[in-house]
């Protein structure tokens, strides 16, 4: 997983300054292919959050 990776880069030398991770807690972990309501509901936030902090870190978005 992603501690794996970081890990790894830290023993190559070639870590990264900081890492931001953002994510969803599901409120059941039952197999499903549609998205919960609750996560439907906040799906939009999130993708607002990264994109919010592509634009800190100077990586605005654009519109494609």
């Amino acid at each position: 997983g992603l501690s794996d990776v970081l890990a790894t880069l830290e023993l190559s030398g070639e870590q990264p300054g900081s890492v931001t991770v953002l994510g969803l807690v599901p409120a059941s972990l039952n197999m499903s292919l549609e998205l919960s309501p609750l996560i439907q509901a906040r799906l939009g936030g999130l993708v607002e959050a990264a994109l919010g902090e592509l634009g800190r870190l100077g990586y605005p978005p654009r519109v494609r």
